[in-house]
């Protein structure tokens, strides 16, 4: 029997990325991931720290901590609702691993025909891992984010910070710091079209949905007292895309300082996965009180968050690496 041809409408379909969704859903609920799609959630930076907030007060009858309504109260009071905004996770999908430790991983699906789309990452580093923001009972992390203090509902401290998992191979990537997307095929005025904004716009939007996933989690746990059961939970922002994905190496030496042109051929690789480290938009803050005393190095990654970009295939081999990764802290 042979394969019917896809009529307009699936054609249709297929052009707007609802089947690459249902792809990435099905391959996570296979293996056994808690799946939700189109999640939404709301966001807003801070403008202070919700523990300096004038409604927070320890509550002197509960062993001197901190009343839950009050401290979810001065978290909401604290952000710049002017800059609210309200967006939605295309897939989030959560699993456990050992019982100590729970991914959870904020997914962009962005289809685009490979047949004119490429991605391309320039001043890209040697392999090293990821920079991820995790929930903690214990200070483990290089930069702390957000303390969350002993509440009247429950008595461990949390921790969000950014943190390296330096044993685990499957963050361990190639790490670029800029990007472009262009047409690889001459269209209209028989140019190729150069959209150097769609690489970051992509990676901009899951920032801002695991931001917000991050305070809603949160702000939930303290008003209940549950989930903090965990040692780590780790949120792992990714963009998986159907544009072809490469990265160029060039010596710099042979760009024309006249035309900016590049006088040689440039080295082109096919990739499936990279590390793309992206400026933060300005709705992700969170509180920062010692932000200026940072070091630079700490500056500079609180304000460029890491993004795992990957193919199809290459969030398939992401996730059965992860499946089997050696916990270790």
């Amino acid at each position: 029997m042979t394969k019917k041809e896809p009529d307009r409408l699936t054609d249709s379909i297929n052009k707007s990325g609802a089947f690459l969704q249902q792809h990435v859903d099905y391959e996570l609920q296979k293996r056994g991931w808690i799946v939700e799609t189109e999640f939404p959630v709301q966001l807003a930076p801070f403008k202070e720290d919700p523990l300096e907030h004038i409604v927070n007060q320890k509550d002197e009858y509960m062993n001197n901590r901190y009343d839950a309504e009050k401290l979810n109260k001065a978290i909401s009071y604290s952000q710049n609702k002017i800059e609210l905004e309200e967006t939605s996770i295309d897939i989030v999908g959560q699993s456990k691993l050992n019982g100590e430790q729970a991914f959870t991983l904020c997914i962009e699906c962005k289809k685009l025909d490979p047949d004119y789309s490429d991605w391309i990452f320039f001043d890209v580093k040697r392999k090293q891992s990821m920079n991820l923001i995790t929930k903690n009972i214990s200070s483990t992390g290089f930069v702390d984010l957000m303390k969350i203090p002993e509440t009247t509902n429950y008595g461990n401290e949390i921790f969000l910070q950014l943190k390296n998992f330096t044993e685990w191979d499957p963050f361990k990537h190639e790490i670029s710091y800029s990007s472009l997307a262009i047409s690889n095929k001459k269209i209209a005025k028989e140019v190729y079209q150069t959209k150097k904004s769609l690489v970051d716009n992509a990676s901009r939007q899951i920032m801002k949905g695991v931001y917000g996933y991050i305070l809603q989690n949160i702000q939930n746990q303290i008003i209940s007292g549950s989930g903090y059961e965990h040692r780590h939970n780790v949120f792992i922002p990714i963009v998986v895309t159907t544009a072809n994905l490469k990265t160029c190496k060039i010596n710099s030496e042979e760009i024309n300082p006249n035309t900016g042109f590049v006088e040689t051929q440039p080295e082109y690789s096919d990739i499936d996965c990279i590390v793309y480290r992206c400026p933060a938009p300005i709705s992700v803050r969170f509180s920062h009180p010692e932000f200026n005393r940072m070091s630079v190095e700490h500056r500079s990654a609180v304000s460029k968050w890491d993004v795992l970009v990957c193919s199809p295939k290459g969030f398939v081999e992401f996730l059965d690496y992860l499946k089997n990764v050696d916990l270790v802290d």
